[in-house]
């Protein structure tokens, strides 16, 4: 998914894309913020990936094919850190996903985020009653 052009993506793909987006902000959102600030600084987007999920031995190397401007060295870089991340992906999504992949009935579904409850929330249907009250009255007059 990470090395696949956009116009290759499949409905599948787009998925799956959402999936790796989630497992990076659920499981390792240290690096993808990393990743996110490091996009605004790079003017391309396999360093600042390589830089967030990849090892020091593979940093290094990314850092010295981005000194030589040696784009197939950075590629190639790029490609194994995809494929180990992509790896650690594939195994969280297993597990993460597995009992609904048995059995979607039983599927456990969280929400992105809480809802914001407001304060106000239980004293506008009190002020709701107060209101009919208070038409009837405007009526009448």
């Amino acid at each position: 998914i990470t090395t696949a052009k956009l116009n290759d993506l499949t409905d599948v793909d787009y998925a799956m894309a959402w999936s790796l987006v989630d497992y990076f902000i659920t499981q390792r959102n240290a690096e993808w913020r990393n990743l996110i600030a490091g996009c605004g600084k790079a003017n391309n987007f396999r360093y600042p990936f390589i830089v967030a999920f990849g090892t020091d031995k593979q940093r290094e190397l990314a850092g010295r094919a981005m000194k030589e401007k040696n784009e197939r060295g950075l590629s190639d870089v790029y490609r194994q850190v995809c494929v180990n991340v992509e790896g650690d992906w594939r195994k969280w999504a297993k597990k993460r996903w597995r009992a609904a992949y048995r059995d979607p009935s039983k599927a456990v579904l969280e929400t992105p985020f809480t809802p914001i409850s407001r304060q106000g929330d239980q004293a506008a249907e009190e002020g709701e009653e107060k209101d009919k009250k208070k038409k009837k009255r405007r009526r009448r007059r």
